[in-house]
């Protein structure tokens, strides 16, 4: 499963809603520690200033603040 953009993919079973794929937000720790170890900043909600986004296809000037590595899971 994968998803691009502001969708979210899930499944839904007898257990409930089982998330598939994560947001990465430009307010989770993570992604700040992330971009930040690589030597990039946050500044006003954007990458370095530029970009709204911390995962993207493209943005080859953004590099390697923005990342296209897509998050998997495993559901056992």
């Amino acid at each position: 499963m994968a998803n691009i953009g502001d969708s979210i993919g899930s499944i839904f079973n007898e257990n409930g809603f089982i998330p598939m794929s994560l947001e990465h937000r430009l307010n989770d720790k993570e992604e700040i520690e992330r971009i930040e170890k690589l030597g990039g900043i946050i500044f006003n909600g954007r990458v370095n200033g530029i970009l709204a986004v911390s995962r993207a296809l493209g943005d080859e000037g953004s590099k390697p603040y923005v990342s296209n590595e897509p998050f998997s899971c495993i559901i056992p």
